[in-house]
């Protein structure tokens, strides 16, 4: 069984996921990143899997060396909180990525 991703441009994946771009919008639900950008560094990635199990209208988007998943992967390069679409076949192909996701 192949499972088939659905890879967006980045303008589809970000209005279809809709990741929190900007710090300032995460500092009312009381968790804030480690930059302007709404990024996350690897070490956050069990505090922002309690944030999730807390607030169920989250969910994480991994980045990855190939592409950016719609869902929690362990060891990713960085993570971003998201309340938009949650299908874990959903990802972003970087034009500078080259594998397929």
């Amino acid at each position: 069984m192949t499972i088939q991703m659905r890879p967006l441009d980045w303008e589809e994946f970000i209005k279809t996921t809709k990741p929190f771009m900007y710090f300032e919008r995460l500092r009312p639900f009381g968790i804030l990143s480690c930059g302007v950008t709404g990024r996350f560094e690897p070490h956050r990635f069990e505090e922002l899997e309690r944030f999730c199990r807390l607030n169920q209208q989250f969910h994480i988007i991994s980045t990855l060396d190939t592409h950016d998943a719609n869902y929690a992967v362990p060891d990713a390069l960085a993570y971003r909180l998201a309340i938009g679409d949650t299908d874990p076949l959903i990802c972003y192909l970087s034009p500078l990525k080259f594998k397929l996701c």
